[in-house]
């Protein structure tokens, strides 16, 4: 710039910075670039190092901004800028390097961390999904077997297990299973109060025929005192009739206790009970009254201890064992059964119930009788009363079981019991 003084020149004044390389480092920490300070041609000054200045000189020629330029194995966008003015000889020229490599490189990074994050977000999504869906789907499931259970046995009582405090348990499932519980309750309790309405309304129907059985023993009675009040009556005349008349008094208690007892609600007193010790105890007992050797036992060793009433399916067990073992006699009298004419079977079905099966090779039922089995008073043999499957019905419903009898004519019977592992009989 020129100097005067009273319109005269007398000196010109020169201002400047100094582009040596610590400026050019300066000027890479401001712009994130790559810096060369070019002053005729040559380069002055740069922050790359002094092997591929020479690189950079074809650029000096191309001012403006140059798209792609390799230098040292790298990418670089590049910008020529003169720092004089446009026409000044030999003018200073900056030239500004941005790498295009560190961008790729970094936009590569970026990519391959969004990908991580795109994949862990996708299996983040299905592992939450599943565990949602399995909330859902694992109660639904449960309710969907119950139901098929009930399906296939008939039971309507059948409970759905809704655990208390399951984790991502779906709260509109535990209602549902919850809500199904109180019906099965319903129906459980309904059936009891239907049962114990048929058994009154049978005791109407039962009337003519507790009349005839009561008015036989009634008949040997009164003819067994007529013949003692003869005046000729022998010692041994006395002895007989004083024999009929306990015989019959002993048959007309038998059935007034066997109405009782069908008549009126069983009242349960639960406690633990080993079911196979129980069912082998009941076996001596029906062996010891038939005088006979008849039965064979296969126990399932992996049955729990019940909560049911022992004295009670005791007396269900000896008596479908005694109905077995007169079978088995009646289809062979005076012989020999074979040893695996009855067969009692304990068996565990599930978490919930176990199975009591005894089968004979006996005179078996007829069909047109098979579905009057526990009518009470039915039977089809001349000494039994044909009550005691009414009862043995009774009190395993009263358990919360259910009995079937399956038979065929001269092939044998088979009777079932199933029974909850908790009963919850009051």
């Amino acid at each position: 710039m020129p100097i005067g003084i009273n319109r005269d020149i007398v000196g010109n004044l020169h201002v400047g910075v100094s582009v040596d390389s610590q400026a050019a480092a300066r000027f890479k920490a401001f712009t994130n670039s790559e810096i060369a300070f070019a002053a005729r041609g040559d380069i002055q000054a740069s922050t790359l190092p002094v092997s591929v200045w020479p690189t950079l000189a074809p650029l000096l020629k191309q001012p403006g901004v140059t798209p792609e330029t390799r230098i040292d194995g790298n990418e670089y966008i590049a910008l020529t800028q003169g720092l004089a003015p446009e026409g000044t000889p030999g003018s200073p020229v900056a030239l500004i390097l941005q790498s295009r490599t560190e961008r790729l490189r970094f936009l590569r990074t970026l990519h391959t961390m969004l990908g991580a994050t795109a994949v862990l977000a996708v299996l983040a999504a299905t592992l939450l999904s599943y565990l949602i869906a399995r909330s859902v789907t694992r109660p639904l499931g449960a309710i969907v077997a119950t139901m098929r259970e009930m399906t296939a046995t008939g039971d309507l009582t059948r409970r759905i297990p809704v655990p208390a405090d399951a984790l991502w348990q779906d709260e509109d499932a535990r209602v549902l299973g919850t809500t199904f519980n109180a019906m099965t309750d319903s129906i459980q309790r309904f059936q009891r109060e239907v049962t114990q309405r048929e058994r009154l309304l049978s005791l109407g129907r039962l009337s003519t025929v507790v009349a005839h059985e009561i008015r036989n023993p009634l008949m040997i009675i009164k003819g067994a005192l007529r013949m003692l009040r003869r005046d000729n009556v022998t010692p041994e005349q006395v002895q007989r009739a004083t024999h009929d008349i306990d015989e019959e008094i002993a048959r007309l208690n038998q059935i007034v206790s066997e109405v009782l007892d069908f008549a009126r609600p069983i009242k349960f007193e639960l406690g633990s009970a080993d079911l196979n010790s129980l069912a082998a105890d009941a076996v001596r007992a029906a062996v010891t009254d038939s005088g006979k050797q008849a039965v064979k036992l296969k126990l399932d060793p992996k049955i729990p201890t019940l909560i049911t009433d022992a004295q009670r399916l005791r007396q269900v067990l000896v008596n479908v064992l005694g109905n077995a073992i007169q079978a088995v006699e009646a289809r062979a009298p005076g012989g020999e059964e074979p040893d695996s004419a009855i067969r009692l079977e304990t068996a565990r079905l599930d978490s919930h119930r176990v199975a009591i099966t005894v089968r004979d090779h006996g005179t078996g039922i007829a069909p047109e009788n098979l579905s009057r089995v526990f009518d009470p008073y039915f039977t089809t043999r001349r000494t039994g009363t044909g009550i005691g499957l009414a009862i043995s019905r009774n009190i395993v419903e009263g358990l919360g079981g259910r009995i079937t009898v399956a038979s065929q004519p001269q092939r044998g019977t088979e009777v079932r019991i199933e029974l909850p592992l908790h009963s919850t009989a009051a």
